[in-house]
């Protein structure tokens, strides 16, 4: 310890002496570090999505499997009577819980203020108990335990009550419910389920006028056990074909319960009916290994830096050790100096953490926050990799240059030896091996979601606006009148087009998939068909292609009740034959027999990541929730506004919202273009990275031939022989490099694009592009200062020669 003072001037004079090389070092490292630590935050956060509800390991979903002719479908509800049953049943079960989405959303109102709201659950009461959700206000036990009540989350009562207290006051929801505030949500951490509104269970069941609690047909029910501390979770879904048998003996050959842990959902769930988007364990595991990967590239620099500076040290180390240095004093001062430069790396990661932060949020649409210090693991896992960093970058250069016999340092042979080269070269070599998979993944991203945007959709849906109905027509003439009413009165404005109402548009998620089979055909003979909701103006708004038959028309009474339209997957699937034959077929759909007078074309419902679906359009006015609004493309502003005052007058309680419906088609593919620049972004935080440990390189490589250089120069050499001579060595490296990341990305993209159901072929541009990028990068990296030492003086080099 007496001795670390003396370490330490050392190791600052060494540092204010060469600045430019610990400058380089230093920024590297920083770079490094900070990319790792915003990516590894990302990474943590989605990990740790619902591990704060007490008892989490013993939180299991209950879903559903269903096996069609044609499909598995997989879905995470369950039916409504399942967790009652369950609890009663199974002496595993401890506790359970349901929700269920108000499908749609709709209107809020308090007072006169009115918001369109979406994220809207009737749960449980159990819901605040089985799981960890905070109340900043009100009892968990007894919350939603009354009808008509609701739990808020604080961004809900803020928009409504402002600083006013809501405890206790009445919200309205469409024309006939209301609701009194019994409770507000804390702030929590990351859970898969988000809502602003809890509704309480019994307002549903006086909705629907059922009894919930023994219902098994109504299948779209979030279903959550608390399991019993010891229980087997496979025992007990070993169990549950048997208890299925008990409850819905017509559907256990064909249907199977699952049990998924709670915290698994976010990242390994995507079935039918999520709570809501859930997040992707493929994506994250690619940024944790370019978090790897980048961090592996910071300390591949500094340790080929070091090396490399072993030449300029070689004599102060023989100096060293002919004054009676011991190689142990050596090899601690070398670690310091280590320690020293990972230390003011980690004081500049912290500043540039800062900066990436914003720009990652910005990319991705995150709301992340740097909570990573708030965990004691994290200081112990950071401190032990930094202190590894630093032995591994260190020690070896520490053991390289300890090693080196004095008298031949002195007498200046050292230069011949080639120690450290090979691992140099290697380094080398990783490091833009890494950067041009990263950037090749990049361009393989760009040109997916481009080529998924540019494919035809079967459908037209350009100069389409889009705007939410107040509400759901139900049974009420009047309602239906005013949809009638507002339809006409936007007819007549001159550069509307047309008018459509629909249950769905085109961008819909998870499509509720309805039974379906032929008029006397068996149950295991049906189908899961995609209803849509429809007026008679929505197929030749959308100008979808006609196969045969016709669409819905007014002109003939029988469609508003029992007539349908397929799409040709639908008759595929129901195996009607060809679109004429299938004319005239009677099916079975929610218990009504319709006749198929009409077969139009395929068309993408979802985003080109997945597959068409089996299609059927009905008449069914009380489902409606969107109007589909064409326009003329003249005046957009004005028309615009004149649709908000048209609306506001028919619908005068609702507030006016609308979105373009290429916008809403197009924001499926904003995870992916995301990613894409993520991917990209810290791709080219990788290329930095790399070119700038290959300028120091390129510097030092120059610093050790001066006198050859001047040698040739006085021979006669050309400045184009000696840029190449000195050019050569690293660019070979960085095409070797480069030829090793191609076949490694391809093969790692290909496995990408086998989640979509169309994809590109893989082509040869985003690999010879990042290929091409990555060499013009290096050359121009080692380019100024191979340049600066093939013009330079010979007379300087060889004058003390």
């Amino acid at each position: 310890m007496t001795m670390l003072p003396h370490y330490l001037r050392v190791a600052t004079r060494l540092l204010r002496r060469r600045k430019g090389y610990a400058a380089i070092n230093l920024l590297g490292l920083a770079l490094g570090l900070a990319t790792s630590l915003v990516l590894l935050q990302f990474v943590r956060q989605e990990q740790q999505y619902d591990a704060f509800h007490e008892d989490a390991d013993q939180l299991y979903r209950v879903r559903m499997d269903a096996q069609r002719p044609d499909a598995l479908l997989q879905a995470a509800v369950a039916f409504a009577g399942v967790g009652p049953a369950m609890h009663t049943d199974l002496p595993e079960v401890e506790a359970f819980a349901r929700l269920t989405r108000r499908y749609g959303g709709g209107v809020i109102r308090y007072g006169d203020r009115a918001f369109r709201e979406t994220a809207i659950f009737h749960a449980d009461a159990s819901v605040l108990t089985l799981f960890s959700f905070p109340l900043a206000q009100g009892d968990p036990a007894t919350a939603l335990a009354a009808p008509n009540t609701a739990v808020l989350s604080q961004a809900a009562a803020r928009r409504y009550f402002g600083d006013t207290d809501p405890m206790g006051q009445r919200l309205r929801f469409g024309p006939r419910e209301e609701y009194v505030v019994t409770g507000v949500l804390a702030e929590a951490p990351p859970s898969h389920l988000q809502f602003d509104f809890l509704f309480s269970y019994p307002s549903l069941a006086q909705l629907w006028q059922m009894d919930l609690a023994t219902d098994w047909r109504s299948l779209d029910f979030l279903t959550y056990v608390r399991l019993q501390p010891g229980t087997d979770p496979a025992q007990l879904e070993a169990a549950l074909p048997a208890f299925l048998q008990r409850y819905r003996p017509e559907a256990a050959d064909r249907m199977h319960l699952r049990l998924q842990p709670v915290q698994d959902i976010h990242l390994h769930s995507d079935y039918l009916f999520e709570a809501g988007p859930n997040g992707d364990a493929q994506t994250v595991a690619i940024l944790a290994a370019v978090a790897l990967a980048i961090l592996i590239l910071a300390w591949a620099n500094y340790l080929n830096l070091t090396t490399a500076r072993a030449i300029e040290r070689a004599k102060e180390i023989g100096v060293r050790k002919v004054a009676g240095a011991r190689r142990s004093q050596l090899v601690r001062q070398l670690l310091l100096e280590s320690l020293l430069m990972h230390a003011l790396a980690c004081l500049g990661a912290w500043a540039l953490v800062q900066v990436l932060l914003p720009l990652f949020n910005q990319m991705t649409g995150a709301a992340l926050a740097f909570t990573l210090t708030e965990d004691p693991a994290f200081w112990l896992g950071f401190g032990g990799l930094l202190a590894l960093g630093a032995l591994i970058t260190g020690g070896y250069p520490a053991w390289l240059l300890s090693s080196f016999a004095p008298l031949r340092v002195l007498k200046g042979r050292f230069g011949h030896q080639r120690q450290g080269m090979s691992l140099r070269q290697a380094l080398v070599v990783l490091q833009f091996a890494a950067t041009v998979a990263l950037l090749a993944g990049a361009g393989v991203v760009y040109q997916q979601v481009t080529f998924m945007q540019a494919q035809p959709l079967g459908i037209d849906i350009a100069q389409t606006v889009v705007v939410e109905t107040p509400g759901v027509v139900g049974d009420n003439a009047a309602f239906t009148h005013q949809f009638e009413g507002f339809k006409a009165a936007l007819r007549g404005h001159p550069h509307v087009q047309q008018v459509a109402t629909s249950s769905e548009v085109p961008g819909t998620q998870d499509p509720w998939m309805n039974s379906t089979r032929r008029l006397g055909a068996t149950a295991d003979e049906q189908a899961e068909l995609f209803l849509v909701s429809v007026d008679y103006d929505y197929l030749g708004s959308y100008s979808h292609a006609r196969r045969a038959g016709r669409f819905l028309s007014e002109a003939f009474p029988a469609d508003a009740h029992t007539s349908v339209v397929l799409n040709e997957r639908a008759v595929a699937v129901l195996g009607l034959g060809t679109p004429e034959e299938a004319l005239g077929e009677a099916l079975v759909m929610r218990g009504d027999t319709l006749t198929v007078v009409g077969v139009v074309g395929d068309h993408h419902q979802q985003g080109l990541h997945e597959a068409q679906y089996q299609m059927a359009f009905r008449v069914m006015p009380e489902e409606y929730r969107y109007f589909s609004i064409r326009l003329a493309g003249q005046d957009v502003a004005e028309t615009l506004a004149a649709l908000e005052a048209t609306y506001a007058r028919f619908f005068p309680e609702a507030p006016f919202t609308y979105r373009f419906l290429d916008q809403i088609f197009d924001q499926q593919y904003r995870v992916y273009q995301q990613f894409g620049h993520v991917v990209g972004f810290f791709a080219g935080l990788a290329i930095v990275v790399a070119c700038l440990g290959l300028l120091g390189l390129a510097t030092l490589y120059a610093a050790q031939r001066t006198k050859e250089i001047g040698i040739r120069k006085v021979l006669g050499a050309s400045r184009r022989s000696l840029l190449l001579l000195l050019a050569q060595a690293l660019l070979k490296l960085v095409l070797l490099g480069s030829l090793l990341a191609l076949p490694m990305a391809w093969l790692l993209m290909d496995r990408w694009l086998t989640d979509f159901a169309y994809r590109i072929d893989l082509g040869g541009w985003p690999f010879f592009a990042a290929f091409g990028l990555t060499l013009l990068l290096a050359f121009l990296s080692i380019g100024y200062q191979t340049l600066r030492a093939a013009t330079a003086n010979p007379i300087q080099a060889l004058r003390y020669e």
